[in-house]
């Protein structure tokens, strides 16, 4: 059951199983990376990684986050 206070990765609120399924259903790729690096900052937040993989973590984030020169061009 879910609580109508729900957020997912403390920013995405739901109120209902219904609205969860509708959110997971409607994910395509670009929001699949958003929700990808939303999780791994909320999982930061919480202190779930060690030093040296936060470190991995922060650039990988910051390489996932920024266009590609060829996209600019």
């Amino acid at each position: 059951m879910i609580n109508n206070n729900t957020k997912l990765f403390d920013f995405l609120p739901y109120n209902s199983n219904e609205e969860f399924n509708k959110l997971i259903n409607s994910i395509e790729k670009e929001q699949s990376l958003f929700y990808v690096i939303q999780a791994v900052k909320s999982a930061y937040k919480r202190g779930c990684f060690s030093l040296e993989e936060s470190e991995i973590i922060s650039k990988s984030l910051r390489v996932l986050s920024t266009p590609d020169k060829k996209e600019e061009a």
